[in-house]
């Protein structure tokens, strides 16, 4: 009975009887027929769908493809490092054809398990070659291309921290080595990674740093802070520093502009105590292509101004200061050589590197480069130079991370290449002092004491008997008054005057004792400095050191402010006072500056670089003019005031 009444009431039942059953199989068939339209209409899209597939990579591949250029060639600019990195903010530096695998077989292993899924296997075949060749192809494109304009991303340490990767650079710190996945990454949000670093101040700025962009085509760095309120680095201080074939420092726009025109009295002054800096810009020169390593630290997590009182301003912990990802590198192709004649030697050649000098920010002008460090050993590939810092409590440590972190070793493979030899060869000494002798004094304190014996070696090596270095000590610019030193100072046919260091050293006498502002430094100097003028003494200014960040300058608060930002603030006065009184300044950046961690006992450049140095200063010195003519009244000269 059940099964007679269904078959009464179903539709073929129906259809066989009379007009209304007609008129009811008729819509049946013509919904029939709107299914099979749809479902044409449904399989003629995917197909156009599956055409278009073909004809552009999968999204995700595109990702890898933006991603990691080829790393084949290194006449093309890219960036990256030995980690593994989020597709967001980093380049990828696995191998192109692994990455590309994993991802087809994810794709195929979806649209199996995808029962909606109409392709076939040949399908999917296709699509995967279509891709290959495609990447492929891009890799080649990147390889061999120098048009590319889009920056290349550089990994942040943070990008590594999540990625929990091993450090593989042999210049690694111990505690870097030993740093790993959330644990590490807690330290690093939370407080200073070595525990025994306990007076030390805790690093936040490589917590807010968004993004390290690459501009090969303008030889340009830009470093991208998070733009959010509650942002702890306001104004951050960052040091960079390229290594591989050669050194060259990351020369930053924010440095250039200086704190002279922060001045309270100076018109249009910028209050840097409440801007916020969210780009920070650099340039780099270099004589060679290929790549380098490069290294971004944080030195300050808010910079101070010029009016500001820099004596409680802490820097950021050495040991979790690093910006960028260990092994981090760029490859570098943007550069241009001036009277690069291949006919001459290599050691005859002169080098102008077409580069962004940091007064003009523009890479298209002309630097004379005095020379490069260059990596010597011709057999070994060059390795990463991490800066050297003397970590807390360490002094007469033999521990495993106090070893690590102050090795001098960093250092050994690299020699000074000067970029014209004929202009530092031995010049005629009997013309330059007209037949009598000549005296250069270096007037300073104890590294001016080492300028001397430095000096005193290239006289020996060029028979320089004729000319007699002298030491004139002095510790301030204030003391550059009518005394027993300035007496001294005399007798100098040219005095080479470096005063900074005990300014901004710790006293030996009182230790507590505050550094030189910049506004009182900037005073004194002037005064000094016009005085001497007024006595008579034919001088030269020359640029401070920097000095290596010992323990005492990395404590918190310190008790040694001889910083690089506190430095750069005395050299920025020390440029000025030169040119307001037409002094001749030595800038020894070219010399000094990449090696500005490498003084052995953080302080005194003892060796190699500090008698580089002295070569440099002594070659300035003999071209100065002020030397050749009007000698003599200094010696007569009286007490002025």
């Amino acid at each position: 009975m059940t099964q007679r009444f269904i078959q009464d009431v179903s539709p073929l039942h129906l259809c066989t009887r009379g007009p209304v059953q007609d008129a009811i199989r008729w819509m049946f068939n013509f919904k029939r027929t709107i299914t099979v339209l749809l479902l044409v209409c449904c399989a003629t899209t995917i197909s156009i769908l599956l055409v278009d597939f073909q004809q552009q990579p999968h999204p995700n591949l595109l990702v890898v493809i933006r991603q990691i250029p080829s790393h084949t060639d290194t006449s093309h600019s890219i960036v990256g490092n030995n980690t593994n990195v989020g597709a967001s903010n980093a380049t990828n530096s696995r191998n192109i054809d692994a990455m590309m695998n994993t991802l087809l077989e994810e794709e195929q292993q979806e649209q199996e398990t995808d029962s909606r899924q109409t392709s076939s296997n040949t399908t999917i075949t296709n699509r995967t070659e279509d891709t290959r060749n495609q990447l492929t192809n891009y890799s080649k494109f990147l390889a061999h291309s120098h048009e590319i304009s889009s920056p290349i991303v550089v990994p942040t340490v943070i990008d590594w921290f999540r990625n929990n990767r091993t450090v593989s650079n042999t210049n690694a710190t111990h505690e870097e080595e030993n740093w790993n996945g959330e644990e590490s990454l807690l330290l690093l949000l939370n407080q200073s990674s070595d525990s025994e670093n306990i007076d030390a101040s805790p690093s936040f700025l490589r917590t807010e740093v968004q993004s390290i962009l690459h501009y090969p085509e303008e030889s340009k760095i830009v470093v991208n802070f998070v733009n959010s309120t509650g942002r702890r680095c306001l104004r951050p201080r960052i040091f960079g520093r390229l290594s591989g074939e050669y050194l060259a420092m990351v020369r930053w726009d924010h440095d250039v502009r200086g704190k002279l025109s922060q001045r309270g009295d100076s018109a249009g002054s910028i209050d840097n105590r409440t801007q916020k800096v969210d780009v920070i810009t650099g340039y780099y020169n270099l004589p060679a292509k290929g790549r380098y390593f490069i290294e971004i630290i944080g030195l300050l997590c808010n910079d101070f101004s010029f009016d500001e009182n820099f004596n409680p301003t802490c820097l950021e912990d050495p040991v979790t200061n690093h910006l960028t990802a260990p092994g981090s590198f760029i490859d570098v192709y943007n550069i241009s050589l001036i009277n690069d004649d291949p006919e001459k030697k290599e050691t005859e050649r002169c080098w102008e590197v077409v580069g962004s000098p940091p007064a003009t920010g523009s890479q298209n002008n002309v630097i004379a480069s005095i020379g490069f460090w260059k990596w010597a050993k011709r057999d070994e590939k060059a390795i990463p130079l991490s800066t050297r810092y003397q970590g807390q409590n360490c002094r007469g440590s033999n521990e495993e991370r106090c070893m690590v972190s102050g090795s001098l070793d960093r250092f050994q493979p690299y020699e000074f290449q000067w970029s014209c030899s004929e202009q530092l060869s031995p010049v005629d000494f009997d013309q330059v002092t007209n037949g009598g002798n000549l005296t250069l004094c270096a007037v300073g304190n104890s590294h001016s004491r080492e300028l001397v014996t430095h000096l005193n070696y290239w006289r020996g090596m060029y028979n320089l008997t004729n000319v007699n270095m002298v030491w004139v000590p002095l510790s301030y610019p204030h003391e550059m008054r009518w005394n027993w030193q300035t007496r001294k100072a005399l007798g100098c046919d040219l005095a080479i005057v470096g005063l900074g260091q005990w300014p901004a050293g710790k006293k030996p006498r009182n230790p507590n004792a505050p550094a030189t502002i910049l506004p009182q430094y900037m005073n004194d100097l002037n005064s000094g400095v016009q005085r001497w003028r007024q006595y008579g003494i034919k001088l030269a200014l020359r640029k401070i050191h920097y000095n290596p960040l010992g323990d005492l300058i990395t404590q918190c608060p310190p008790l040694d402010h001889r910083s690089p930002p506190v430095i750069d603030g005395y050299n920025e006065i020390v440029q000025y006072v030169a040119k307001k009184y037409n002094v001749t300044f030595i800038d020894t950046s070219d010399v000094m500056d990449v090696m500005w961690d490498s003084a052995e006992d953080y302080c005194h450049y003892k060796g190699l670089q500090g008698r580089t140095e002295a070569l440099l200063i002594l070659h300035e010195a003999l071209k100065n003019e002020r030397i050749l003519h009007d000698r003599e009244p200094s010696r007569n000269a009286k007490r002025v005031g």
